[in-house]
């Protein structure tokens, strides 16, 4: 029989038809492929991150614009800046002076300085001329010599914003008699008279880029970066990484790609909605092509190794092959045809035979992840859709809204201000891209989702929850307790005439040696008859797919008593849940 007719020279063939002509094509292709990956990962982790980082610092800004309105609040605070500027205060005695001007500087101190960290420093200039300064380093100091505030751009916007915030620009604390060179940026507002409009003084306090570091610091894009925070002058506020001057001025330009002596960086911007200023996210080419030639080299080494290792066993094995090959051939081809029935019978106990006892293995493995696989996808697909149907509903949105209003409309400012807070911590928790959370966090969420129920029964709620601190950080999948809260409230505790309760605790217990999670939801409401309860709530069966998802060991029991409450009792297996 010639060579070109035998079946080791097509299994030859085959073999450089199959193996070798592809390996090529996987050599030259894969690092093309890899390389729009890897960049178009970067670009889509770029994005989210700025996204991100550009919503928490907008949110940082408003919350420093809150703070400018605090003087308003406190009356014996409004009543000295309106006798400083009256014209009997030139008339007062010194101890009165003294008394209105100390009263003006502890409030000072205490809403701007104590009430937060981030302060470094405020200052109040009157509309007649009163300067008063307190710092963090040196406490209360008078202005400057020559100092001529007027003429300071953060005086001039704040007037002109005319009762309004305003963020101001890097620039330096020039009105302080030590540390001037140091650069800040501040918010500033003109404080008002609130029924005659007239004009008090400007407030301006100072923040410290520490803030700014501590969201900064935790940023990573997998590539050697920098993240800087640029003002609508183009000025450095902050940075997380040392940026040289030629770098800054290229980006002050304009430039999406910029030079530096030791490499290349590509240019990520985006503007900052509330104070028009500028994230930049710098990226290293250079650390980005050691990546891909990490993945040329690895791609150059894994084909040839793959290519001399088949050639090798090919050369030595071949003639072993060619009778058993057509059975396995056999077998394959009716697996490939969906019969994960047939098997391959062994003949012997040499290597082709462990070849057929590995198939075989393969085929019932195969068969088994794939039932696993069919109906893991399925309960997970239903818990994703239970999941979505399960977030805080728009009816919970609209009758919180009308408690806001009923609140602001009674003067309440306050408590509206607190449940605000409430609101947008619950709401920030909900939207986070995380599937898993902690205890401890969880059991923050449900605080605030209760304090908000709790706005809306009023007396008519009350709730307890606790935790044992040695599980604070264990992991559980995020909004999990959720549903079974909002089904206590609505379904115990809402269509009763009386006071109600809802409870949710979770402990370690200790059952046959074993060491469990055990999370209590407990409402003393009206209950329900559980023998002729035919279908579970969308929330509960929601918690019980997910719960079965993230923990498979796990159980969940439900116990009701018409007229006396429900509870829900859910295990986890402690080492389950261990970070």
């Amino acid at each position: 029989m010639k060579l070109a007719y035998t079946l080791r020279f097509r299994l030859l063939l085959i073999y450089f038809l199959t193996i070798i002509v592809p390996a090529i094509i996987v050599l030259f292709t894969m690092p093309v492929y890899y390389q729009g990956l890897i960049s178009k990962e970067v670009e889509t982790l770029t994005n989210s991150v700025m996204s991100a980082l550009t919503k928490t610092i907008d949110t940082y800004l408003d919350d420093l614009e809150r703070l400018t309105i605090t003087p308003y609040y406190n009356e014996a605070f409004m009543d000295s800046l309106e006798l400083i500027n009256s014209d009997e205060y030139d008339n007062l005695d010194y101890y009165s002076k003294f008394i209105t001007e100390h009263e003006l500087i502890n409030n000072l101190n205490y809403y701007i300085q104590i009430t937060r960290r981030d302060i470094l420093g405020a200052v109040i200039v009157t509309s007649n001329g009163k300067f008063f300064c307190v710092t963090k380093k040196q406490g209360f100091t008078t202005m400057p010599e020559g100092y001529n505030y007027k003429e300071e751009n953060w005086y001039k916007q704040a007037v002109a914003a005319d009762g309004t915030a305003v963020i101001i620009n890097s620039h330096p604390q020039n009105y302080l008699s030590e540390g001037a060179d140091n650069k800040v940026f501040s918010v500033a507002r003109l404080i008002k008279e609130p029924n005659s409009k007239k004009r008090l003084a400007v407030l301006l306090a100072d923040a410290d880029t520490v803030v700014l570091e501590n969201v900064l610091s935790d940023v990573d894009f997998d590539i050697s970066s920098t993240v800087a925070i640029f003002d609508n002058e183009s000025n450095l506020i902050y940075s997380n990484k040392v940026i040289s001057e030629s770098v800054i001025q290229q980006i002050k330009n304009g430039e999406k790609y910029v030079n530096d002596s030791d490499d290349t960086f590509t240019v990520v911007s985006r503007l900052v909605p509330k104070s028009n200023w500028k994230l930049a996210v710098i990226l290293s080419n250079s650390s980005l092509n050691s990546k891909l030639r990490l993945v040329k080299m690895v791609s150059i080494l894994f084909t040839s190794s793959l290519i001399i290792i088949a050639l090798t066993l090919f050369t030595i094995f071949s003639s072993f092959i060619t009778k058993p090959f057509k059975k396995m051939i056999s077998v394959m081809q009716k697996v490939e045809m969906g019969d994960l029935s047939v098997r391959y019978l062994n003949e012997g106990k040499d290597e082709i035979s462990q070849v057929g006892n590995a198939l075989n293995n393969m085929i019932i493995k195969l068969e088994e992840t794939i039932e696993k696989v069919y109906k893991s996808e399925i309960n997970k697909k239903n818990a994703e859709f239970l999941a979505l149907q399960a977030q805080i509903n728009p009816h919970f949105l609209y009758n919180i809204l009308n408690n806001f209003i009923s609140l602001n409309r009674i003067g309440a400012k306050e408590k509206l201000e607190k449940s605000i807070i409430s609101l947008t911590t619950l709401m920030r928790y909900t939207i986070s891209n995380a599937d898993y959370t902690t205890i401890s966090k969880e059991f923050h969420f449900l605080e605030q989702y209760c304090e908000l129920q709790k706005l809306r029964f009023s007396e008519r709620l009350d709730y307890y929850l606790y935790y044992d601190n040695r599980i604070a950080e264990y992991r559980i999948p995020k909004l999990l307790l959720q549903p079974l809260v909002e089904n206590a409230v609505i379904h115990g505790i809402e269509p009763l005439d009386r006071k109600g309760k809802v409870s949710v605790s979770a402990v370690i217990k200790e059952y046959s040696g074993q060491r469990f999670v055990e999370i209590s939801v407990t409402d003393d409401g009206c209950g329900f008859d559980i023998s002729l309860k035919t279908q579970k709530s969308i929330g509960i069966a929601n918690v019980e797919e997910r719960l079965k998802i993230a923990f498979p060991d796990s159980a969940m029991k439900i116990e009701s008593e018409i007229g006396k409450g429900t509870e829900i009792i859910i295990n986890i297996l402690e080492k389950d849940m261990v970070v």
